[in-house]
């Protein structure tokens, strides 16, 4: 999709159009937790701001009590989902 410009305004009405049609005006929230156990990714794909590579300064992995801790406070908190990061290296 290429947008520019003033026909912006059209794609944001019509999609509000679409969004009141399908769901109305009703509002909901998820109390979701990211537990980023690493920041240690092999990946090149630019969509975090968090990665590092294995050794370098500032990257670590979380050992199993540091995640069960976060996982506790979260439940809490009343937490709705725990979503986690995966290790690609």
């Amino acid at each position: 999709m290429n947008v520019k410009g003033h026909d912006i305004n059209g794609l944001i009405a019509t999609a509000d159009l679409v969004r009141e049609e399908i769901v109305g005006n009703n509002v909901t929230f998820i109390n979701n937790w990211n537990i980023n156990f690493t920041n240690i990714c092999s990946g090149t794909c630019g969509f975090c701001a968090f990665k590092k590579n294995e050794g370098e300064t500032d990257s670590f992995f979380m050992n199993i009590d540091e995640i069960v801790d976060i996982a506790k406070k979260s439940s809490q908190k009343r937490c709705n989902r725990i979503m986690y990061t995966r290790r690609t290296a």
